[in-house]
């Protein structure tokens, strides 16, 4: 087979990344817009939820071919590789600000789910109890955060509404905006499985464990339908969908896979997963968090820091994995 053969699925994956993320960014403001709602909403639950797709369509596999583990270290390594190497080059492009205000009931629910994921599995409880308890969560935040939308609007909500409008195309019907929002997640999707589809195979034949394999390379794979539309969000300037993009995507990784997968297998996480790398996934999250609840611009240099923070937790997992 000659070369370019070799790599057309890389550049077919490629091509469709950037097409959905492009159609996606553009088609969520502007379904903001059309429906009068907040950006950093239809970041969490349209564009978040659904850039996480591949990981709760790896987590189901895993489960059934009885390999939880490689589905709960892509969930812990998804997170982190949300919160530090995705908001890391979404800082390092553009400096990334959010309203405090906007993202705080919803960064309080991430490090809820992420607190709540450990406390459970510290105390030993049953792995379907677990599952089930993360699922209704998030039904129960899904609710919540519906509801706070269909509220009377404020002049906040009104002035967040006309920013949507600047950013979007009140000249294109709702439905429309939907259809191609949802056409650039598939495309994310697709593009993403593309690009990961033999990773495993791979790095199998190189004698990499199932749960380093999740925690990094069907982690990065699965993580690149948000590394792209946080790029072209922050490139747009559009610092409320990359934020809601990657809170989004956390909350419906711990809550919604995870929780699915032990439902279905009923094993939780190994000892590794529990004690270490879960941890380090509450800690990205609180010291992220934190800094946007704060007010702060994510300025290059924190940026930097953070894809810098990415490559030493990649780089110790291997380590540890070896050993």
């Amino acid at each position: 087979m000659s070369w370019w053969l070799t790599g057309l699925p890389l550049l077919i994956g490629l091509a469709l990344l950037i097409f959905g993320g492009m159609t996606v960014v553009s088609n969520a403001v502007t379904l903001a817009a059309r429906l009068g709602i907040s950006k950093i909403i239809i970041g969490i639950v349209i564009v978040g939820f659904g850039t996480s797709a591949p990981e709760l369509v790896t987590g189901v596999q895993s489960a059934r071919e009885g390999v939880p583990t490689l589905s709960y270290g892509n969930v812990i390594g998804a997170n982190i590789a949300n919160l530090l190497m995705v908001m890391g080059v979404a800082a390092l492009l553009v400096p990334v600000t959010v309203r405090p205000e906007a993202i705080r009931r919803d960064a309080a629910t991430v490090l809820l789910a992420f607190s709540g994921l450990l406390a459970l599995v510290w105390t030993g409880a049953p792995a379907r109890l677990v599952g089930a308890a993360l699922v209704l969560g998030l039904v129960v935040y899904l609710s919540v955060s519906w509801n706070s939308e269909r509220r009377p609007r404020t002049p906040e909500d009104q002035m967040n509404a006309q920013e949507a409008a600047a950013a979007g195309d009140l000249r294109a019907p709702a439905g429309r905006a939907l259809i191609l929002l949802l056409t650039g997640l598939a495309a994310l999707i697709v593009g993403a499985d593309l690009l990961v589809a033999d990773a495993v195979n791979i790095a199998r034949r190189l004698g990499v464990s199932e749960g380093l394999i999740g925690l990094t390379v069907v982690s990065v794979g699965t993580c690149l339908p948000e590394l792209v539309t946080a790029i072209v969000a922050s490139l747009r300037k559009q610092g409320d969908v990359v934020t809601g993009n990657v809170l989004g995507s956390c909350l419906f990784n711990v809550m919604g896979v995870a929780g699915v997968v032990m439902l279905l297998s009923g094993t939780g996480l190994t000892e590794a997963q529990r004690l270490v790398q879960a941890p380090l996934m509450m800690v990205s999250g609180l010291v992220l968090i934190s800094a946007l609840i704060s007010g702060a611009r994510l300025h290059r240099l924190a940026g930097l820091t953070m894809l810098g923070a990415y490559a030493a937790f990649v780089a110790a997992s291997a380590l540890v994995d070896r050993i």
